[in-house]
């Protein structure tokens, strides 16, 4: 069993849908545990496109046999995401600071 704040790597999912084998290997972290349920975690993925196709098929919930503790920070994810921040911010005379800070956060989160 797994609890709220536990950072998870997807080793399966729920669905046959082969668009969510995408979401195979990628890291989250639990935000929600509600144990009545068959499928009692709710995630939120750590990288962008991961969490569009989550939100796009309704916030997917997952339970046990889909997850499995991921212990190690990712350092290249983090890598990639301060990568794309300074893309964005180059050229840019002003950003906007709820962006800057989601993407911070985001950062944090992976180390």
């Amino acid at each position: 069993m797994f609890n709220k704040y536990d950072r998870v790597k997807i080793v399966d999912v729920p669905d046959g849908n082969p668009e969510l084998y995408q979401l195979i290997g990628k890291e989250a972290t639990i935000i929600d545990v509600d144990r009545d349920y068959e499928y009692p975690y709710e995630v939120v993925f750590l990288d962008k496109k991961s969490q569009d196709i989550n939100e796009w098929h309704g916030i997917i919930l997952f339970n046990d046999r889909h997850l499995e503790l991921a212990n190690e920070p990712d350092v290249e994810l983090a890598k990639s995401e301060i990568r794309e921040l300074i893309n964005s911010l180059w050229g840019k005379k002003t950003v906007h600071v709820n962006e800057l800070i989601s993407t911070l956060r985001r950062i944090e989160r992976m180390l």
